[in-house]
């Protein structure tokens, strides 16, 4: 009776363990799935729409910039006030350091292969950059600190150019062609 009790009690235990298996399998099957490599069209469709909502930032930069160029002429012809000017400027911090923000988090974890996604953060990291240049050196220009003005717009360019090249190699890589 003791035999018999004991076997049944092993076919139990096998058969939780063969259940337990098939539940692994499963799980390792999704996890497999999950790290899916994407297909190169899908690379370049995520490298693509990182360029150009990269430069839709980038452009909404320019314009806010010139329309703050427009503003500053204004108080120089005395169309506007100190207080006007001093909310402006607050204003274009504000906006510059959102943009880099929004610049920061557009590359969500899309599934790139290591390599391209470094370029697109380095991409990301320089464009990133180019808004902090922006700032300090609008600070700079406004009085608020200490500086040479030129110097951090040269190193916006710098910034600026680093991000483009990031770009342009990693749409080299995938056979994107480069504009």
């Amino acid at each position: 009776m003791k035999k018999l009790a004991f076997i049944f009690l092993m076919a139990v235990v096998l058969v939780a363990c063969t259940d337990t298996s098939t539940e692994e399998t499963e799980t390792q099957a999704t996890e497999v799935e999950e790290t899916k490599v994407l297909s190169t069209e899908e690379q370049k469709a995520i490298v693509i729409k990182f360029d150009e909502e990269s430069m839709q930032l980038l452009n909404q930069s320019d314009e806010y910039a010139d329309d703050f160029k427009t503003v500053m002429d204004d108080r120089v012809a005395g169309k506007i006030s100190l207080e006007e000017l001093t909310a402006k400027q607050e204003e274009f911090l504000e906006y510059f350091d959102d943009l880099a923000y929004e610049m920061s988090v557009l590359l969500k974890d899309e599934g790139l292969p290591e390599d391209i996604e470094n370029l697109i953060r380095e991409a990301q990291d320089g464009y990133v950059s180019y808004f902090d240049q922006k700032i300090e050196g609008t600070k700079i220009a406004f009085g608020m600190q200490e500086g040479d003005h030129k110097e951090f717009n040269d190193n916006a360019q710098i910034s600026f150019m680093y991000g483009l090249s990031k770009v342009s190699e990693a749409k080299e890589k995938l056979g994107i062609p480069i504009e």
